[in-house]
């Protein structure tokens, strides 16, 4: 019994593209059980945390795909100081 190359090439890319996809999910999940923690974590001023907390940001994983300059209440160096602490749990867009 022969297999076509065709044939197999085919279902290796179709499986190859699956696992790739499967690997970036996993990696998805993986960002957003890393950042379950609560802010306070972060080592952040009582002041910006308070600001967070009020606009219901409480978890490192509320701002996971969020761009922080898109967020109009925070300053500047808010912004900065917040992605610094993020970007240790995943990478933040200013």
């Amino acid at each position: 019994m022969t297999v076509d190359p065709n044939i197999f090439k085919e279902h290796v890319e179709k499986n190859l593209e699956e696992l790739r996809q499967q690997f970036k999910d996993y990696n998805i999940s993986i960002d957003l059980m890393g950042g379950d923690v609560p802010l306070s974590a972060l080592c952040l001023p009582k002041a910006l945390l308070r600001k967070l907390e009020l606009h219901n940001f409480v978890r490192v994983y509320d701002f996971y795909s969020k761009r922080l300059i898109e967020i109009e209440w925070l300053d500047d160096s808010d912004r900065r100081l917040l992605a610094s602490r993020l970007n240790e749990f995943f990478p933040v867009h200013l």
